[in-house]
């Protein structure tokens, strides 16, 4: 029992050292990670979009309903699993930097999986 207690006490500072590792010594505080976890969203964002509104272009009526609809239940996905990922420091400094890299890395697989959807019906 005091090896599961340990264990999970150590999860958030496990989540908080994977985010800062990946960032490797370009952040110093809290602060500098969360920027960068933003800015590394924003750039996901900018390529999921773009994705989005080519495929969207090759869509028909029926096709652009769906699609809009698919992308409307991912973000509120995106939202309620960053949500989730920052719970693991609720209340913590740290929450705000969890949730970030949630989003950032949830944007980032949503872009690639547009563009591969994308690759696909351009090669149809």
């Amino acid at each position: 029992m005091k090896k599961l207690a340990l264990f999970a006490a150590t999860l958030p500072a496990a989540a908080l050292l994977a985010v800062a590792l990946s960032l490797g010594a370009r952040a110093q505080t809290t602060a500098e990670m969360v920027g960068m976890e933003s800015a590394r969203f924003e750039k996901a964002d900018r390529r999921l979009n773009a994705a989005f509104k080519k495929l969207l272009a090759l869509e028909d009526g029926t096709g652009k309903a769906k699609l809009r609809k698919a992308q409307r239940a991912w973000i509120v996905y995106r939202d309620a699993e960053s949500d989730y990922a920052s719970d693991e420091m609720r209340g913590g400094s740290g929450a705000a930097l969890l949730y970030a890299a949630a989003q950032a890395r949830t944007t980032e697989a949503r872009a690639a999986e547009l563009e591969r959807t994308l690759k696909a019906k351009a090669e149809r």
